[in-house]
């Protein structure tokens, strides 16, 4: 999969969306399960760019039952519904995993990211 460049800058991440409709990036399906033991899976997709200090990603999840327990930076998003991002930037087997937590309050759907980035050996 190639992942575009765009010269856009952004400096909130609510932009994000509008940023890549704007630059006309499509949205990929997610619907490889990995794990025999775990067949659900919910409705996701994903869009990606790249500005020249920025990945750019919009994720959209539909499913019957969301945990969002973790509301704050660092916290364990891993064991909530979240989407987990896997890059290996310099080619050289050391990657980053960054995991974006669902955030909701009062039943209101809130847009942010609530999230963890790790370098890992």
């Amino acid at each position: 999969m190639k992942v575009k460049k765009i010269t856009a800058s952004v400096n909130d991440a609510q932009a994000v969306p509008q940023v890549l409709d704007n630059e006309g990036v499509s949205f990929q399906k997610i619907d490889i399960v990995n794990w025999k033991e775990y067949p659900y899976h919910p409705e996701a997709a994903f869009r990606i760019a790249h500005t020249a200090d920025s990945i750019l990603i919009h994720y959209k999840v539909t499913e019957g039952s969301v945990r969002a327990k973790y509301g704050e930076d660092n916290g364990a998003v891993w064991t909530d519904s979240c989407m987990e991002f896997f890059s290996i930037p310099a080619g050289d087997g050391v990657y980053w995993s960054a995991a974006v937590s669902a955030h909701f309050w009062s039943g209101q759907e809130q847009s942010g990211i609530i999230g963890n980035m790790h370098r890992v050996k």
